[in-house]
C-alpha cells in the first residue's frame, strides 16, 4: 500500500521531457493510436508510419519509455517515435505498458510478448513485415526490451533484428550504494533505488532473476544483436 500511494504521487510530477523536446516534432505519414487487448491490462500503444517509404511493407520497432518502471507513459517519447520513423523508414510501435508497483516483475514483460503475438496475428491489417521486428527503449524501458529477447529466447522463439538500449537499467541485484554513481543527489541517497526495487521486484529472489537483471543472463549466439546508447 505504501508503496502504490508514492508511486501515484510520483506521477502528478512535471514529466521534463514532455516540456522540452529534445528534437523537432516532425511529420509522418499517419499516427495510429489502438487499444490492444493483453492478460495484463489493456495497453494503448501508438503505430507511427513513416512520411516518406518506397516499401510496401514496413519493418517495426516496438519502443518503452522510460521511467524507473513507476511513471511517465509513451507521449514523452512521441519526437522521437516520429524521427526514428522517418529516419529509419520503418513503422515505430510505442507502448504504454503497465507501471509498477501495481504491475511489478514480470507483468510489463509478458505483457511486450503478448504485444509481439499481437502484432505477428495483425501484419497483414497494419501492412508489417512482422518477421523483421526490433525492440528498445530507455531506462526502465530499455530493461523490458532486454528481457523480452531473453523470454523470446526461452519460449524457443524467433528473436529480434536489433535489442537497442539506452541507459539501460539492467542490474537490480546489485546494491546501488555500491554502484559508481555520478549524480551526487542519487550517490547521497540510495534509498531512492532501493524504492525501486520494492514496486517492481518486491519478492524475495526476483531481483536476482536474469529477466529483471539480464546482466546476470548467461549468453548465447542466438539473442538479437545489441546497441547500446
Amino acid at each position: 500500500m505504501f508503496t502504490v500511494m508514492i508511486a501515484k504521487l510520483l506521477r502528478f510530477l512535471p514529466n521534463q521531457a514532455k516540456k522540452t523536446h529534445m528534437i523537432p516534432l516532425q511529420q509522418v505519414k499517419m499516427k495510429k493510436d489502438v487499444v490492444v487487448e493483453t492478460s495484463v491490462h489493456p495497453t494503448n500503444i501508438s503505430l507511427y508510419y513513416p512520411l516518406e517509404a518506397k516499401q510496401k511493407k514496413f519493418p517495426v520497432y516496438i519502443n518503452f519509455h522510460g521511467g524507473a518502471f513507476i511513471m511517465n507513459e509513451k507521449e514523452m517519447d512521441d519526437p522521437y517515435c516520429r524521427y526514428l520513423a522517418n529516419q529509419a523508414e520503418c513503422v515505430v510501435l510505442n507502448v504504454d505498458y503497465a507501471k509498477a508497483p501495481e504491475f511489478p516483475f514480470p507483468k510489463p514483460i509478458e505483457q511486450g510478448y503478448e504485444i509481439i503475438q499481437w502484432l505477428k496475428r495483425r501484419a497483414e491489417d497494419l501492412n508489417i513485415d512482422a518477421g523483421k521486428f526490433m525492440v528498445g527503449g530507455q531506462s526502465s524501458g530499455a530493461n523490458i526490451a532486454a528481457a523480452l529477447c531473453l523470454y523470446l529466447e526461452e519460449k524457443g522463439e524467433h528473436q529480434p533484428l536489433l535489442q537497442v538500449l539506452s541507459c539501460p537499467m539492467l542490474d537490480f541485484a546489485t546494491p546501488h550504494a555500491d554502484k559508481p554513481e555520478p549524480d551526487k543527489w542519487r550517490a547521497r541517497y540510495p534509498q531512492v533505488a532501493h524504492f525501486l526495487n520494492m514496486c517492481y521486484v518486491p519478492d524475495k529472489g526476483q531481483a536476482e532473476h536474469p529477466h529483471a537483471s539480464p546482466v546476470r543472463a548467461e549468453m548465447s549466439g542466438r539473442l538479437a544483436s545489441l546497441l547500446f546508447l
